[in-house]
């Protein structure tokens, strides 16, 4: 038997093999974008709420981020979608819609704003606002370091957050550079340095302050956060509290102005036992080329203290220190509106003037009333008169209450495909304004779900949760 010859592919080279990096970049894009389930459903649910996405920006252990544009206003918005490992898993769930939770409550201009927040067949996501910039940790390792008057500056952006954070009795858990945005928000403004804005982004790791933290979504034993950055408190399983943010903060601040880190190991345990035993070496011994003020120099070593009673107390106290050394405070612009001068005219004189223009007016008017119209001036005139108006629809307010507060209420639509989106509305007592019929559903951890329909005549909600 002869032996079969196979036509090769054209387009094909003979003597290369095809590169194994791109193709499998090649075919990791198409699975995350195409082939994962639920995805193009979860593009159709998006476009409903408004939003449409356009690119990939990047991907993390918790979930996927996508450029998306909101429709209605045409601006840039960045799209978090839980990952696809974690969406069986009720802790990794809980806490991603707990970020944007957490973000909401926050509400500062120094946090990354959060639009919209849900779950799409059966997947959480949440709408956030897009940031344009680089992040402190590029600028870092780009320029060896900042000088340290502007590392005081991004420095102190970052108190006013954690500080707006801390008051709404959260805490951060995981500062680092990398979690700290820089961007511009006018490029074309002759002075450059102010336009800068700071912001705190991921705060996937945040946690009530009045929690123990070493139960619920976080277990015992185990290391949060990055360890470089890490406070000597958490890798011994004790409880924390917000000052976590500050010996974190302080070690940020040390590697922004020295270019180093304070602590380096080859392994985690290394890094554990120089955070609790090892004390910083000043920084500029380390950069003798650097002239660091000796205010900057006391300043990290007292945000690094190995104990919490020994740091700063609270960000109010490290910004008054970061005021010590020179840092201005944003100055509050006072917005004034000037009226316009009106002369005074004479009563008698402006009331002559005024019944003089009156008849004028209505001559004009009457000649221009008998005059002959055109006939595109008619037909333009009863096909106005055809077009019927649009009839507003009702908008209603409803209250939907709880015995117990901060239940989740999620409205509840079905698209045409038959894929069901829910999204939250707020937590009770919760009033919320409508439009139309709408089915809503009460969530809690620990307790049953319980839907209700809620229309223009019965727009009152009180429910008594069930346990599970």
């Amino acid at each position: 038997m002869k032996e079969r010859k196979v036509k090769k592919p054209t387009g094909l080279s003979e003597t290369m093999p095809p590169d194994p990096e791109k193709k499998f970049a090649e075919r990791s894009f198409h699975e995350t974008i195409q082939t994962h389930v639920g995805f193009g459903e979860m593009k159709k649910g998006l476009m409903k709420l408004g939003y449409k996405i356009t690119a990939q920006i990047g991907k993390g252990g918790m979930g996927t981020v996508y450029e998306g544009i909101q429709q209605d206003t045409k601006k840039k918005v960045a799209i978090k979608i839980l990952q696809d490992s974690l969406i069986d898993r009720p802790d990794e769930r809980t806490r991603f819609l707990r970020e944007a939770e957490l973000i909401r409550r926050i509400r500062h201009p120094g946090v990354v704003e959060i639009h919209e927040s849900g779950e799409m067949n059966g997947r959480p996501f949440f709408v956030m606002e897009y940031l344009s910039g680089k992040n402190l940790a590029d600028v870092i390792s780009k320029n060896n370091g900042l000088p340290h008057v502007q590392a005081l500056q991004i420095v102190y952006d970052v108190c006013e957050a954690l500080r707006a954070a801390h008051n709404a009795g959260i805490m951060h858990r995981d500062i680092k550079p990398a979690n700290i945005f820089i961007l511009r928000k006018d490029r074309d403004e002759q002075d450059k340095d102010s336009s800068k804005i700071v912001k705190v982004i991921d705060l996937g790791l945040a946690r009530f302050t009045n929690i123990d933290v070493t139960h619920g979504l976080t277990k015992t034993g185990a290391v949060l956060g990055t360890p470089h950055y890490v406070a000597p408190e958490m890798f011994s399983g004790e409880k924390y509290d917000h000052r976590v943010d500050i010996y974190s903060l302080g070690i940020v601040l040390y590697e922004a102005i020295c270019g180093k880190l304070p602590f380096e190991s080859n392994n985690v345990y290394g890094l554990i036992f120089k955070h609790k035993e090892e004390i910083p070496e000043l920084m500029g011994k380390r950069r003798p080329e650097l002239v660091i003020p000796e205010k900057v120099e006391k300043l990290v070593q007292k945000a690094m203290a190995k104990k919490p009673e020994d740091r700063f107390q609270n960000m109010e106290e490290m910004m008054k220190a970061l005021e010590d050394c020179g840092v201005k405070p944003k100055a509050r612009v006072e917005i004034r509106l000037k009226m316009p001068r009106v002369r005074r005219v004479a009563l008698p004189l402006a009331l002559a003037a005024a019944a003089a223009f009156a008849g004028v007016y209505h001559r004009e008017n009457i000649r221009s009333y008998l005059a002959p119209k055109p006939k595109e001036q008619i037909m333009q005139k009863k096909a106005d008169r055809k077009a019927p108006e649009k009839v507003q629809p009702q908008v209603y307010l409803a209250t939907v209450k709880t015995d117990i507060p901060g239940v989740s209420v999620f409205e509840e639509t079905k698209l045409e495909s038959g894929t069901v989106v829910s999204r939250e509305l707020g937590k009770t007592p919760a009033e919320l304004y409508l439009i139309g019929e709408r089915t809503v559903f009460l969530q809690s951890d620990g307790y049953q779900r319980a839907y209700y329909k809620i229309t223009p005549r019965d727009a009152s909600v009180d429910h008594k949760m069930k346990k599970r």
